[in-house]
């Protein structure tokens, strides 16, 4: 692949507290064409180092997880990095789960049970999850519209 096809790098964040779902997720991940830097975090509090260390572009965060709440995660990150968008991943599936973390700012909120990649594709459809979309962010993750429209001088 020459440098003129080859696609942006990603920056994303793992952050979990079970090790065995940071790895699921980095093979779910490897599958989608190798467009993504993959750092793991699994507390919150780790995460948030990560966050100060490097740039990243999309932190899929759990919301149960010892230490700091994948919710406390979620509002610290919407705080000091706001452009950093966040996808919960969680098995919680009552909606009040749901409400509360797009309260504190997630992006998008997906259940631990949605068999993959349906979930991938089906955040990429979500109006949310749409609203959060960067220009060098995958066609798969963004409506073209959503990637090529203006941005405020102030947005990320």
């Amino acid at each position: 692949m020459s440098a003129a096809t080859t696609r942006p790098v990603l920056n994303l964040l793992l952050v979990d507290d079970h090790t065995v779902v940071r790895e699921g997720l980095k093979r779910l991940i490897d599958a989608e064409a190798n467009q993504w830097s993959v750092t793991e975090a699994g507390t919150g509090f780790q995460a948030l180092e990560c966050l100060r260390r490097q740039p990243i572009d999309l932190a899929i965060v759990d919301l149960s997880m010892p230490g700091m709440s994948g919710l406390d995660l979620t509002r610290r990150i919407k705080s000091e990095f706001p452009c950093v968008a966040v996808l919960i991943l969680t098995m919680h599936s009552e909606e009040q789960y749901a409400i509360r973390a797009l309260q504190a700012g997630a992006n998008g909120y997906v259940t631990k049970d949605t068999p993959p990649p349906s979930w991938w594709r089906r955040c990429a459809r979500s109006p949310v999850v749409a609203s959060s979309c960067r220009p060098n962010w995958p066609s798969a993750w963004c409506s073209s519209s959503m990637a090529s429209a203006p941005r405020p001088a102030s947005s990320c």
